[in-house]
């Protein structure tokens, strides 16, 4: 499949304030009142606007999800007057100072590893049994904020992973979400394929999709390399009918089950 490599810019940009959508639209459990969300495990670095940063982003998604993206001023600069555009309040004087604050700790040179440890374990895994106990230490570092501890989702922020066609289905499709991030109606997945190894991709994959009674086929690490090299150069989210296509179209007899329908993505 040939993929566009020229994107616009705010496309690209939009994916670092987008919050987890990498299953399909449908219902999710409330979290109960009066019970605190879950944080990521990881914490922003010290530095004028950190604060404002947890306070402005926080009202919509857990603020550390900045930390997934690396962009210069100006690609911050869009992302931040995007999220006010959204709802977010902020002064000018206010945004400029979370502008400089991410620019400075998230562009493109600077280097994250919040997963460091965990990938070791990953790539240490010599089984199946460890692969998932990797997985899981990866899904609550990164995943259990938005797509909470039993898989299924919060309100009016990320959808389920149990019972999720995307999730469940070819590996080839919940990899290159991984990968590249997904677009759904409202929200973008960011892509993480940056920041991970094949092997924690292929970890946290195997856990989702074999956690909460769930016992779709694990996710193989050579898996996660082909189609890492395969989509070389993709620069934006997938869509759900984009993914079916690729997944059909990877050679392995995948295709898109006939119970589904595009519309709900």
């Amino acid at each position: 499949m040939k993929i566009s490599r020229t994107i616009p810019r705010f496309l690209a940009a939009g994916t670092a304030i987008a919050l987890a959508w990498i299953a399909a639209p449908g219902p999710v459990r409330a979290r109960p009142q009066n019970a605190p969300p879950p944080s990521l495990a990881i914490a922003l670095p010290e530095g004028e606007g950190r604060e404002l940063v947890t306070r402005a982003c926080g009202g919509c998604h857990e603020p550390s999800l900045v930390m997934f993206s690396r962009e210069d001023e100006e690609g911050w600069s869009v992302i931040v007057n995007d999220m006010v555009a959204r709802g977010a309040r902020a002064t000018e004087r206010e945004r400029g100072i979370i502008t400089a604050y991410l620019a400075a700790h998230f562009n493109r040179q600077s280097k994250f590893e919040p997963l460091r440890g965990i990938g070791a374990i990953a790539a240490g895994a010599r089984d199946e049994q460890q692969l998932f106990a990797a997985g899981k230490a990866i899904y609550g570092t990164l995943c259990v904020v938005c797509h909470q501890p039993d898989g299924r989702g919060r309100d009016k922020v990320a959808p389920p992973l149990v019972g999720s066609e995307l999730t469940l289905g070819p590996p080839a499709i919940s990899v290159r979400i991984m990968l590249h991030g997904k677009r759904g109606p409202a929200n973008v997945m960011p892509a993480l394929g940056s920041l991970m190894s094949d092997e924690q991709i292929a970890a946290v994959l195997t856990y989702v999709r074999r956690e909460w009674g769930q016992a779709a086929a694990p996710v193989d690490v050579a898996t996660v390399k082909e189609i890492r090299t395969v989509t070389t150069g993709r620069a934006r989210p997938w869509t759900a009918e984009e993914l079916w296509q690729a997944a059909g179209q990877s050679g392995k007899g995948e295709s898109l089950p006939a119970s589904l329908s595009l519309q709900r993505f």
